[in-house]
């Protein structure tokens, strides 16, 4: 009763979140081609061009949803005497659920972009795609099971990092802050100075995870699993702190 019960905060939280990021993405979508619909309009030229993106906002939503979830879900659910394994169990079918949500309604996105506009092409699974040989209407429940491998494992991800961030006291989080801001110049100066390179070793790494499907489906289970285990262990050993801010 306890896990049906925090299944359903979980999930309610999730609700209130994952609509309003949707809403925006569409009015943002919206807003965008009909502004591109208007200036081919008045070049006299059909709509056409390079585009992708929404996999992309989508993945760092989730990443940040499961960052910002826990504290404020830990500390509750152990103050009404919740265990963390039903609290942790909630997390992860609520991160189900919203990843679920999310690979539909990005499928519904997407489709909504390509019916407008030639020359979309996807950020993630395209190996995948292309190796299956299916093309228009018929490759939509494949990208969508992809989409949601991609945000489940960006939201256990991200729900990691929230447990390790409760669990360091202020000069740890100050100088993970710092660790991770050194990590992304240091990623950009590297992408600046040689970008071949590291646009080599990046394609090397998508092209072996997403060259076959079965490869793509077993190594993103592999991480979410890891993962999880790792964020038991975090979660099973942090500490109940005053209430949240």
């Amino acid at each position: 009763m306890k896990q049906k019960k925090a299944n359903e905060y979980s999930i309610k939280k999730m609700m209130q979140i994952l609509p309003q990021y949707y809403l925006f993405a569409f009015l943002i979508t919206g807003v965008i081609l009909f502004g591109l619909a208007y200036f081919f309009k008045v070049l006299g030229e059909p709509m056409k061009g390079d585009f992708s993106g929404p996999e992309l906002f989508t993945g760092f939503f989730f990443l940040l949803l499961g960052w910002t979830s826990f504290r404020e879900t830990f500390w509750m659910m152990l103050q009404n005497g919740i265990s963390r394994r039903t609290m942790l169990v909630s997390l992860l079918v609520a991160g189900a659920v919203g990843a679920v949500l999310g690979a539909v309604l990005d499928t519904v996105l997407i489709k909504w972009v390509e019916s407008w506009v030639s020359g979309y092409h996807l950020v993630y699974h395209k190996p995948i795609i292309d190796a299956f040989l299916i093309k228009g209407w018929a490759e939509i429940p494949i990208t969508a099971f992809f989409r949601l491998l991609t945000n489940l494992g960006m939201y256990i991800t991200g729900t990691l990092l929230g447990a390790l961030f409760y669990r360091m006291e202020g000069r740890v989080k100050t100088f993970f802050i710092a660790f991770c801001v050194l990590l992304v110049m240091a990623f950009g100066g590297l992408y600046s100075i040689n970008e071949q390179a590291v646009d080599g070793i990046l394609s090397s790494v998508i092209q072996f995870t997403s060259s076959n499907a079965l490869i793509y489906t077993l190594s993103s289970l592999f991480r979410m699993g890891l993962l999880a285990w790792i964020l038991w262990i975090v979660t099973s050993r942090a500490p109940i702190k005053t209430i949240p801010a």
